[in-house]
């Protein structure tokens, strides 16, 4: 019995050995397929595209007057009036700018000035009483007769010249003690307003508030010579940028075409570490200090194939790009990468316009 189930486990090893691969080679069973799935996965896509890629910097910019003047009243304590000038005006020198309440002094002027022009008319008219009554006393000279009549003629004609001489002379006086309580009063009228000396743009006017009152030295305008300011760029940067450079400067919300310039064309002695631009529209409403930005290409390459920088994968040293076949299997393709401005990259080879790449 134990002969018998020895020989039985022997033939089943045999068989199963048979089936493990044992048998002849053209007796083996084909194997399954493999069966490749499509892959079930949805990929956004981007288009190769034609046209420029910029490189460009912001750099920071200041603007600075090269000839500013800042007004203030020479007097404390006294009611402004008010201004007569607002932020953007152009103005000469001479224009009357802002001025505080003068009282009566005007009105004073106004009076002294009359009795001014009255004794200037007092003195007119004695020059031509005295020129009239100097030519009767040479007629009577000529007319007399005899020596005693001529030389009672001489003596009558000194005391006219005498007569007129202190009456010019006391008027003389009151003219001069007239003007000069006049220029008083222009004095104190002066120190209550402000003038402009220069040729500009006012950029700034103190906001006045019912009761203001003036504190000396304090400046309550502000003009600039608009034609030779200029917003300055300085340190490093400023080596980016050479005379006749064109660019655009941004302030607040708007961007101007401005030209950089030699300095002495504004008549400033210049600095090597600083770069002027002069805008090819002057802005009056520019204050002094007002920050900005001076975008500058740094490289361009124009009419180039382009893709988004972001779809530029790297496969060790290489620069690849991943794009879907036909049968909608992700593949993936070596290209050749130039200009890159951090948006968009430079395609040089492996590409072709509106050919389709995954985007992500």
């Amino acid at each position: 019995m134990k002969k018998q189930n020895l020989w039985l486990a022997s033939l089943s090893l045999l068989i199963l050995c048979n089936g493990c691969g044992l048998l002849p080679k053209e007796a083996e069973l084909p194997r399954a397929p493999v069966v490749h799935e499509v892959e079930d996965v949805e990929h956004a896509v981007t288009t190769v595209m034609r046209g420029d890629i910029i490189v460009s910097k912001n750099v920071a910019c200041q603007y600075k007057p090269a000839r500013v003047e800042s007004l203030a009243f020479s007097v404390s304590g006294e009611y402004i009036r008010g201004f007569f000038v607002q932020p953007g005006d152009a103005v000469e020198p001479g224009d009357l700018l802002g001025e505080l309440v003068m009282d009566d002094l005007q009105e004073q002027k106004a009076e002294q000035d009359w009795q001014l022009k009255k004794l200037e008319l007092e003195h007119e008219h004695t020059l031509e009483l005295q020129d009239l009554d100097l030519r009767k006393a040479d007629a009577a000279i000529e007319q007399a007769s005899g020596s005693d009549a001529k030389k009672q003629a001489r003596k009558n004609k000194e005391r006219t010249e005498q007569r007129y001489e202190e009456q010019l002379k006391q008027q003389e006086d009151d003219l001069l003690i007239q003007k000069e309580r006049i220029e008083e009063l222009e004095e104190q009228i002066r120190g209550r307003q402000i003038y402009a000396s220069i040729s500009g743009s006012v950029t700034r006017v103190k906001v006045l508030k019912d009761g203001d009152v003036s504190k000396e030295l304090e400046k309550v305008v502000t003009i600039s010579d608009v034609n030779s300011s200029a917003f300055l760029v300085t340190g490093e940067d400023a080596a980016l940028f050479k005379v006749g450079d064109e660019v655009m400067i941004k302030y607040g919300d708007e961007e101007h075409e401005a030209i950089a310039v030699d300095p002495k064309e504004l008549g400033l002695d210049g600095d090597p570490e600083t770069a002027y631009f002069s805008l090819r529209i002057p802005d009056p409403a520019l204050e002094e200090g007002t920050k900005g930005v001076v975008n500058i290409v740094l490289e361009k390459a124009e009419n180039v194939l382009y893709v988004k920088s972001g779809t530029i994968k790297k496969a060790g040293d290489k620069s690849v790009v991943y794009y879907l076949d036909e049968e909608g299997m992700k593949r993936i393709k070596e290209v050749e990468t130039g200009l890159d401005n951090g948006t968009y990259v430079e395609i040089v080879s492996g590409l072709e316009e509106g050919e389709e790449i995954i985007d992500e």
